[in-house]
């Protein structure tokens, strides 16, 4: 495989799921972010963005006012930039492998986490994450990177990837 692992599926795919079964049984140190589903009386709200330091905020939410937009949710690029951003530095500075869930439409709004990510891929460290599907100009050049691989992720190859990632991660 290469230096970066990027996870790329249909949403709901399992992609998320994927990366924190990864992460909890991964024996060495990692640094970045896992983003999980805001619910409210079972309808989708909105996005939080987690640090693997254990750190959250609201990435976007459908009440959030105001501009960047993606679709009906109001991005809130200080959490992207204070704690997605940061943690990535932290992965770059420690050494450690950096997750990074997602690169897609909201997080690529901030010119901040366009530049680590770029700055992780040309660096010395290894990175695991997921990746829109989509053709997006940023995705669309992260995904053409000589060191990166991108996996097709469905819910009945998530277990078996799942054990792939860890295998290759601890080698």
């Amino acid at each position: 495989m290469a230096k970066a692992i990027f996870l790329t599926g249909a949403p709901g795919s399992g992609k998320t799921t994927a990366i924190q079964r990864v992460t909890a049984r991964l024996n060495r140190k990692a640094n970045g972010f896992i983003t999980q589903e805001l619910r409210e009386a079972g309808k989708r709200k909105g996005f939080k963005i987690i640090t693997l330091e254990g750190d959250e905020g609201v990435l976007a939410h459908v009440e959030r006012r105001g501009f960047p937009r993606i679709g009906r949710y109001g991005v809130n690029l200080d959490a992207i930039d204070t704690l997605g951003v940061k943690s990535l530095r932290r992965a770059l500075e420690m050494g450690t492998l950096a997750v990074v869930d997602e690169i897609g439409p909201m997080e690529i709004l901030s010119e901040n986490f366009c530049q680590v990510v770029l700055e992780l891929l040309h660096g010395d460290v290894e990175v695991l994450g997921t990746i829109v599907k989509r053709s997006r100009p940023f995705t669309d050049k992260v995904k053409s990177f000589p060191n990166v691989t991108v996996l097709e992720i469905q819910p009945g190859n998530r277990d078996r990837m799942v054990e792939q990632l860890l295998k290759y991660l601890e080698s």
